[in-house]
């Protein structure tokens, strides 16, 4: 399975799961090292890094996970919109 085609599941996913959640698609080819996606719920604040099976960090992603979780943010890579889901149900 693609990655795009991950991303788009974890987005229709979330927002079925929890109408409102604020998910937005973060990382383009211009935003090297971002993750891919942001959700919002109350007192969340969750980047997702998306990976098709087989996939691996970049050193430029894992610095950018090192500095969003020194400041306090939360970065999970997923490899399914499963993987998304039981760390939202473990955060709320």
């Amino acid at each position: 399975m693609r990655e795009s085609t991950i991303v788009k599941n974890i987005m229709k996913t979330v927002r079925c799961e929890y109408p409102h959640a604020f998910v937005v698609k973060l990382a383009d080819r211009h935003t090297r090292g971002m993750p891919d996606l942001l959700i919002l719920l109350p007192g969340i604040v969750l980047f997702v890094e998306v990976k098709a099976p087989g996939g691996v960090l970049r050193p430029i992603q894992r610095a950018t996970h090192t500095e969003i979780n020194t400041a306090g943010g939360t970065v999970l890579v997923a490899w399914s919109a499963d993987d998304v889901m039981t760390c939202l149900a473990g955060m709320l």
